[in-house]
């Protein structure tokens, strides 16, 4: 019982660590005129999604939704901070993450690729993502 304390203080200093903050969604909405929409799956959790990449200041802004069209998740990642707006109960945080690791890596440029493999360690997941549209930088 003596280790609780310290178990207690070393998962919430683990979070803190993990660049993840939960911070209140933003009035305006995606303008999907600017946005470069993604499809993909994240592996091997077999989610199915598309997606929308809309840069902002300093960061990119990541809606992330369900093949049905139900928002998955509202992301905005700069360098040093994954914010998240919004995410459904059901998707673990450690997926949403990912998510926001892969922004950060490969979304954060003028122009991202059109189609790319991203592996993330701490979800033991892989994406695989194409751009779709026309749009393909921002």
């Amino acid at each position: 019982m003596k280790f609780l304390p310290f178990f207690i203080f070393t998962v919430f200093l683990s979070a803190c660590s993990s660049g993840l903050v939960y911070k209140t969604a933003p009035a305006e909405q995606v303008n999907t005129r600017q946005a470069v929409r993604l499809s993909g799956v994240y592996q091997p959790y077999g989610l199915d999604f598309t997606a929308l990449a809309e840069p902002k200041e300093g960061g990119v802004r990541l809606v992330i939704l369900s093949v049905m069209g139900g928002k998955l998740a509202d992301l905005f990642v700069t360098p040093t901070e994954i914010a998240i707006y919004s995410k459904m109960p059901q998707l673990p945080a450690r997926l949403v993450g990912g998510f926001g690791r892969m922004a950060r890596a490969q979304l954060i440029t003028p122009c991202p690729q059109e189609e790319f493999v991203y592996k993330d360690a701490p979800s033991r997941g892989v994406l695989h993502i194409k751009t779709q549209g026309d749009l393909l930088c921002y």
